[in-house]
């Protein structure tokens, strides 16, 4: 059974054809400007396949978060932010740049521009941002932070598109119109609970596990 389990901010667990991958893993209770009630443990994870990371923000790429994961996972991250994590002892990390594709288990990944700033401050190696394509039977959009750009309608075919939501301005519903010429109009957007339009968007059973106060 394929699944999408959505644990907060950015941090989705894509399960298709068996294969599991987890983006930009934000477990801990507190990261920077970010609350959870409390700690995502490990063992409620499940087991994984991969890790995905779309770009080096502390709140995407939170070291505490990855000292949670087994060290034989595969990390997926943009070049020039390898080093981070094999400092936590991963051994199998994977830098990418828009247009890569490698192989996770059964799953194809490709790796996508994404408009946004990276980077982690001015003494740490400037890399991009990204977002991830993931296909096996169905293909899911995974775009990390990005504003829109030439091109992201041509990321499909796309079963399903996991976009974030900003400004309202910006993201609101002109911001679809590329994505669902990919999906044929299915396109979802995870919500950051403290931008969320008070509407429901999302109809997966996905777990809100995220808050602020």
């Amino acid at each position: 059974m394929n699944r999408v389990t959505w644990l907060g901010h950015s941090t989705v667990v894509i399960e298709i054809d068996g294969t599991r991958l987890i983006t930009d893993p934000a477990l801990r209770s507190r990261i920077w400007h970010l609350r959870r009630p409390e700690a995502v443990s490990a063992t409620a994870l499940g087991e994984l396949d991969g890790v995905l990371v779309s770009h080096a923000h502390f709140d995407h790429l939170d070291l505490g978060s990855l000292d949670k994961l087994d060290r034989s996972l595969p990390v997926v991250v943009p070049r020039e932010a390898g080093e981070l994590v094999r400092r936590r002892g991963f051994a199998r990390v994977l830098e990418v740049a828009a247009g890569d594709e490698l192989d996770l288990d059964s799953l194809r990944i490709r790796a996508t521009h994404a408009e946004h700033a990276s980077g982690r401050g001015p003494f740490s190696p400037q890399s991009s941002a990204l977002g991830y394509v993931v296909t096996g039977s169905a293909a899911v959009y995974f775009a990390g932070d990005t504003d829109l750009f030439d091109g992201m309608a041509e990321l499909g075919p796309l079963d399903l598109a996991l976009l974030p939501v900003s400004r309202p301005r910006r993201f609101g519903c002109c911001a679809r119109e590329p994505l669902c010429r990919s999906t044929g109009g299915r396109s979802e957007r995870l919500l950051r609970r403290d931008t969320a339009p008070r509407r429901p968007v999302i109809s997966l059973g996905l777990r809100r596990w995220w808050r602020r106060k």
